[in-house]
């Protein structure tokens, strides 16, 4: 990438927009996982440096209140809190932590054993989107609503056929029709 203004950098993720910047994951001089911000307006690239002890191995990038989130791993039956990072200021790469402990009995009645991914956060109402490593039917979706530590399994009826043949994906913030999601 040539003239980018950052040497050596390859692109390992889907980018997010958020207020003009388009961030995403990239390797930087063949080794290190960096998040990189192309500013739009000024057509100019930067690297965001993470914050200590930030792992971005596998993480995901979120809008998190019209901020960059970074959520990193994914959660089983077992985990026990959620931890999300968020940049607080792009200049002076300053990130805050913020940590939720997840209602256990509610998360295991609801989850069981299962692992869940980060998906993101749903616009509007702040809540992260998780979905299950393993899809099967009923074809359920959840939210966990960090502010109100509240969790939530949604069963989206007549994707019985998808999920048995492709495996299912996860988008967000796409709604064809309302009426076949029932909450559980």
């Amino acid at each position: 990438m040539i003239g980018c203004g950052i040497p050596d950098h390859y692109p390992n993720s889907d980018g997010i927009c958020i207020n003009g910047g388009v961030y995403y994951e990239a390797w930087v001089n063949s080794s290190v996982s960096a998040i990189v911000c192309f500013d739009v307006r000024l057509e100019k690239y930067r690297v965001i440096n993470a914050a200590e002890g930030m792992d971005l191995s596998r993480a995901t990038l979120v809008n998190y209140k019209g901020k960059l989130g970074v959520r990193t791993g994914n959660c089983t039956g077992n985990c026990r809190h959620y931890e999300l990072w968020v940049l607080e200021d792009a200049e002076t790469h300053e990130w805050s932590k913020n940590v939720s402990v997840l209602p256990v009995p509610l998360w295991k009645s609801v989850v069981g054993n299962a692992t869940l991914y980060f998906v993101g956060v749903a616009g509007g109402n702040d809540e992260v989107v998780l979905w299950p490593q393993r899809v099967y039917a009923p074809f359920c979706v959840y939210y966990y609503n960090m502010e109100r530590n509240t969790f939530r399994r949604v069963e989206i009826k007549g994707m019985d056929a998808a999920v048995r043949y492709y495996g299912g994906c996860m988008t967000l913030d796409y709604v064809e029709d309302v009426k076949l999601m029932k909450y559980v």
